[in-house]
């Protein structure tokens, strides 16, 4: 398969009339022999599916990554709501994108979670838009001994951290602030109950300065963790709880960021 470069207006996308672009029709013939780079894939009126060079923008990368842990207190009232959003929004798709693969198999917090991309945001210095997670798998495999003894980490627990992980970052605070001294466990279960107590109790005080995305994603999270049933490897649970976690903060994205509809 061949592409030749369409007459583009300048200043629109490749894409614009796609009409003009090569169709798609053997995908195995263009990849065996690649000719760009960078591509991508449009779908014309009739719903063919369309291909024309890309021009990806550089990425640079920061020389020492920085954990979302570490950027909590430069998040309380400094972050644009595109990137909140963004944020929480990649975190929310993230867990049911990667709940039964070996990332989330142990337990994962605010720590695991890092960003690599520079960016001009001050004083930030990175791009909150694109949060990593990091695991060390060669420690894990390698020294056993020393991993939580609770081997897995269960779906609840997972949307348990999630909700967590939500509140932590409109508030910029990390939920170890919150606790009183009865809350902490050193047992791994009882630190998740003690946790499931300091989240329900911090959103019901903060509850009020929610958005309604945010607070139905933090309360479905703290629900979930109760529920016997929670299992994000069933297809019907996953769809579920989607819409009741990402589905609201979506919506509410493309509202705020981008107006109601016309």
């Amino acid at each position: 398969m061949t592409v030749s470069p369409a007459p583009v207006e300048p200043g629109n996308p490749s894409y614009a009339e796609p009409s003009t672009l090569a169709r798609v029709e053997d995908f195995c013939q263009y990849l065996q022999q690649p000719a760009h780079t960078s591509i991508g894939f449009c779908v014309d009126g009739t719903g063919s599916l369309r291909l024309y060079s890309s021009v990806s923008p550089a990425v640079h990368y920061v020389n020492q990554c920085a954990t979302l842990e570490a950027l909590l207190p430069e998040l309380q009232g400094k972050l644009p709501l595109e990137e909140l959003y963004c944020l929480a929004i990649t975190l929310v798709a993230s867990v049911f994108q990667l709940s039964h693969t070996p990332w989330l198999q142990r337990e994962w917090t605010k720590k695991n979670i890092a960003f690599l991309r520079v960016s001009n945001n001050v004083p930030l210095g990175v791009d909150i838009k694109y949060p990593y997670l990091v695991r060390d798998f060669f420690q894990m495999a390698s020294r056993p001994d020393q991993q939580p003894s609770k081997a897995t980490s269960t779906d609840c627990s997972k949307l348990l951290t999630l909700a967590i992980i939500l509140l932590e970052i409109n508030f910029g605070k990390p939920i170890e602030q919150m606790r009183r001294s009865e809350d902490h466990r050193n047992d791994l279960k009882d630190v998740e109950k003690a946790d499931l107590h300091t989240a329900e109790q911090w959103y019901k005080a903060e509850r009020p300065r929610l958005s309604s995305g945010f607070s139905k994603a933090i309360l479905t999270g703290l629900q979930e963790y109760l529920n016997p049933d929670a299992n994000l490897n069933n297809p019907e649970y996953c769809a579920d709880i989607k819409d009741k976690m990402l589905q609201p903060l979506e919506d509410e994205m493309q509202f705020v960021v981008f107006g109601p509809p016309r």
